[in-house]
């Protein structure tokens, strides 16, 4: 039942113990709305680490890397 299964996703995408409506769950959706933050930053900077890499050939993120500290501040937490 098409109904199910998406209350289904909706309540995986959701935290534990909301109650937001499969509507309103939809309407986010919709639009492209991140569940998971965490997640889509970690992504963007593999992105960003990966551009670093086939620009400078090596994945060492200097710790003052003034074009891109976050990306600095990321790599040093990664390892």
């Amino acid at each position: 039942h098409e109904q199910g299964q998406k209350g289904a996703a909706a309540t995986a995408a959701t935290p534990a113990g909301s109650t937001m409506t499969l509507d309103r769950v939809e309407a986010l959706e919709a639009i492209g709305f991140c569940w998971n933050s965490q997640l889509a930053a970690w992504k963007e900077r593999w992105g960003e680490l990966k551009r670093f890499k086939d620009k400078f050939g090596n994945a060492n993120v200097p710790s003052n890397f003034g074009p891109n500290p976050q990306l600095a501040t990321w790599v040093k937490c990664q390892r």
